[in-house]
This record gives C-alpha cells, structure tokens and sequence, in this order.
C-alpha cells in the first residue's frame, strides 16, 4: 500500500523494533505505573491542587532517600509483616 502523504511523526519516533532488539522498553510502563501510584494515594477523583502538590512532595522526599542511599550504598530492603499465629 502506498500513502502519498508524509507521516505526521518519522517512523524512527514510533517504530520499536530497534529498541526491542536492544533489550529496551516498548511502552511508557514506567510513566503508567507511577501515574497509578499517584492516584492510589491520592484516592480521590478529582482532587484538589493543594492535595496533588503535598503528595507530589511527598514522593520527591521519597525519591530524594532513596538517590542518597543508592549514592551511599545503604539500601535497605523492608521486612516482612509476620502473620499472627492466633
């Protein structure tokens, strides 16, 4: 099939077989998955702008402990929660 029209977008922007070969993501996953992150603690649908920016602060904070722990090679990984044996 032959389109006389150039496309909107060069196909090197949209095309991933050559990210797939080298082992890189297909999809923006990452955005997906903070952007769910983000709404599960947020809870609410159409949230005000004072409760975004407090949770958007709170997970700079976050990231922040997180950069200077991988800097210092302090990660700790959380334990898990024992289930009551009654």
């Amino acid at each position: 099939m032959y389109y006389s029209r150039k496309p909107r977008y060069p196909i090197d922007v949209w095309n991933v077989y050559e990210p797939t070969m080298n082992g890189e993501p297909r999809t923006n996953n990452q955005a997906e998955l903070w952007h769910g992150q983000l709404k599960e603690a947020v809870r609410i649908q159409y949230p005000p702008f004072y409760t975004i920016a407090k949770e958007l602060q709170k997970q700079h904070a976050n990231s922040n402990v997180l950069r200077n722990q991988l800097i210092t090679r302090m990660v700790f990984k959380k334990k898990k929660k024992e289930k009551d044996s009654c």
